[in-house]
């Protein structure tokens, strides 16, 4: 198997994702992929709907994006990876005011 800067568990449909980007020339770099991966949240379709209305679901994955950024050396990827964690923050907030009867600003 191949190995990844970042070692998220990865599907066999995920990994063959990654595979035919870095084939079609579409990423420099296999951590770029990752990321991209990531940021669409492939795979995320078994995700249920309560998830997004549960702050705590969004603070988690915040957490997990800071912990994988501390593991990478790579400058752009940990960015990438902090403003990530830094947009589930904000789904953080917005589920919360959507619990709370408050409509969050567009």
């Amino acid at each position: 198997m191949t190995a990844y800067l970042l070692e998220p568990d990865l599907t066999g449909q995920e990994i063959a994702w990654i595979d035919a980007q870095i084939a079609h020339g579409r990423f420099a770099s296999r951590t770029q992929a990752v990321l991209e991966l990531l940021r669409r949240g492939l795979g995320s379709g078994d995700m249920p709907a309560s998830y997004i209305n549960d702050p705590k679901h969004w603070r988690e994955r915040a957490d997990e994006m800071r912990a994988l950024a501390d593991q990478v050396h790579e400058t752009d990827a940990k960015e990438i990876m902090l403003r990530l964690a830094a947009d589930y923050e904000k789904l953080a907030r917005r589920a919360a005011q959507r619990a709370n009867g408050i409509s969050p600003p567009q």
